[in-house]
């Protein structure tokens, strides 16, 4: 890691880091060969930890809420007496509702989940081109994670 520039070890740190909840600091600090307190510094300055907070609520864990409430809503209706046992109006647009967003999140793709493809890619392509391909690749995603964004 030598070879990288002081930006560039801190670009692949905040890549690393990001790209994988369960990595430490500490992991990263070996990892791109640089001082733990380094890492730390970076990670305060950038706010890394609540970029990676806001990276963690998947589509997946979101849909898997969403059904869960559905689940509940669905159990409170048969709970109730048995001549009754249907969604009040006020229930059924709650129930439209959640069956609106559990569609949506199925067939839509997260910006979070945009930028976890890229980086995969991204960590596919560096170990097979040089430096300075990967960091053209890496520039047009960015671009694209921008456009997207508009």
């Amino acid at each position: 890691m030598a070879e990288l520039t002081r930006a560039e070890k801190k670009e692949l740190a905040k890549a690393l880091f990001l790209s994988d909840k369960s990595k430490t600091q500490k992991e990263v600090s070996k990892t791109i060969g640089v001082t733990e307190a380094t890492v730390s510094k970076w990670a305060t300055e950038d706010k890394w930890n609540e970029l990676r907070d806001s990276l963690v609520l998947t589509r997946d864990e979101q849909l898997s809420r969403l059904y869960a409430q559905l689940r509940a809503f669905n159990d409170y209706i048969d709970t109730k007496d048995e001549k009754c046992r249907f969604p009040s109006s006020k229930e059924a647009d709650a129930l439209r509702k959640i069956s609106k967003s559990i569609k949506d999140l199925e067939v839509e793709v997260s910006i979070a989940e945009t930028i976890e493809v890229l980086k995969k890619v991204l960590d596919f392509i560096r170990p097979l081109v040089p430096y300075e391909q990967a960091q053209a690749v890496r520039k047009l995603f960015d671009q694209y994670v921008k456009n997207v964004l508009k």
